[in-house]
């Protein structure tokens, strides 16, 4: 009698499948590979329908995340068959440990883990803070330190863990596999063992407590980082600004979410002893004068200011012109940020020379959690005294 031939082991097709665990460097490319086709996708939308986006610039942050949230948590559960578009140009795929796609609900808990990274408090959480006052500050730069550390941590217990599991496949009880057919994390776990069998391996307990170790000392570096920070006195000074400018600006469907402050010189000839300067009143169809340095003499400063804001109306650049009210406050704004930069400027820059003349950018900005999208609508050109402007256009 003839034995019929036995199947081959679980091991062994595992083996001859060469079905093992998903490395740290694969999953990190395709992960970048999914965070760029995000881009790409929020780019196309943004071509398509960039003014009704900035109509609701409120919200596209929150619409970016939910965006984000389901194209991981859907095609890492059964939609996508455990396969982002990163992960299936590297034939790669997340399962249960039955080797079966993750149902919804798991998926989801894997999905809301993975997002403990920096991201989620940047583009959820930061709204919620005030960050020119010290306390709350503090506060939200110990929650981004906390997911920084996470972050970090996490992609660390990937590479050392024997399994290559993460904290949100630990959590999802998930595997990410390089296998064209299912794999049993029993069979898998077994093959393992025993190809680490006589070699130095680090266990799976010994990988938790390393990158729980990592994720305390990578946190507390940085929030004592972030408490420097706010106890300097440049954090001081530009938060006041920053307070003040928020103030000055309460315009009705006008929030300002943040400004920056450039300072530039004005270009010299090639013998570097002549420098264009715009003078008092001067409009837009006028030449400049042109005055000659004296020998040690500075070069003209300008200082420019870009207002980052969102908006729930209209404030185009014909709308920023002709409003009186914006007119004001860049006037207002002007002579507050003359006083500020004598008391300040030295802080802050550590320059001490003043500007000729004083421009702000007016820029509005929306933002798909991961994908942002900045327009200037319009700048504002003014001597450094004086009320006539020298520059008012479309930038």
């Amino acid at each position: 009698m003839t034995d019929s031939p036995q199947m081959p082991s679980p091991v062994c097709a595992a083996n001859s499948a060469g079905n093992v665990s998903a490395g740290f460097l694969t999953r990190a490319i395709a992960l970048a590979l999914d965070i760029i086709l995000l881009n790409f996708i929020f780019h196309g939308l943004t071509f398509l329908f960039r003014e009704q986006f900035f109509a609701i610039s409120r919200y596209t942050d929150f619409i970016g995340f939910i965006v984000v949230f389901c194209y991981f948590w859907l095609l890492n559960g059964s939609v996508g068959g455990g396969r982002t578009m990163g992960k299936f140009l590297f034939n790669i795929r997340t399962q249960d440990y039955e080797g079966r796609a993750l149902s919804a609900g798991v998926s989801f808990k894997r999905t809301l883990v993975q997002m403990l990274s920096p991201l989620f408090p940047m583009g959820l959480l930061n709204p919620l803070f005030d960050t020119t006052n010290a306390n709350q500050a503090l506060l939200n730069g110990g929650l981004l330190s906390l997911s920084f550390g996470f972050l970090i941590s996490n992609a660390l217990l990937v590479g050392l863990h024997p399994m290559k599991q993460g904290f949100h496949d630990l959590f999802g009880e998930s595997l990410t596999v390089r296998s064209p057919q299912p794999v049993r994390y029993e069979d898998l776990k077994t093959q393992i063992m025993a190809a680490a069998l006589g070699k130095r391996t680090r266990s799976a307990r010994v990988s938790l407590q390393s990158a729980g170790i990592a994720f305390i000392a990578i946190s507390l570096v940085q929030i004592y980082g972030f408490f420097g920070q706010v106890r300097s006195e440049s954090w001081r000074a530009q938060s006041a600004m920053l307070k003040d400018m928020k103030h000055e600006f309460t315009l009705e469907g006008f929030t300002l979410l943040d400004f920056g402050i450039m300072k530039k010189r004005e270009t010299t000839n090639a013998k570097g002893k002549t420098a264009d300067v715009l003078t008092t009143g001067t409009l837009q169809s006028e030449l400049p004068a042109t005055r000659t340095l004296n020998r040690g003499e500075a070069a003209p400063a300008r200082y420019r200011f870009f207002v980052f804001y969102i908006a729930n109306r209209d404030f185009s650049g014909e709308a920023l012109r002709a409003d009186s009210q914006i007119k004001s406050h860049v006037l207002a704004l002007r002579n507050w940020t003359r006083e500020r930069l004598k008391r300040d400027l030295s802080t802050i820059s550590g320059q001490k020379i003043l500007p000729e003349d004083f421009q702000v950018f007016f820029i509005e900005q929306f933002s798909f959690f991961i994908y942002t999208h900045r327009k200037t609508e319009a700048n504002f050109l003014y001597p450094w005294t004086g009320e006539s402007p020298i520059i008012e256009k479309d930038s």
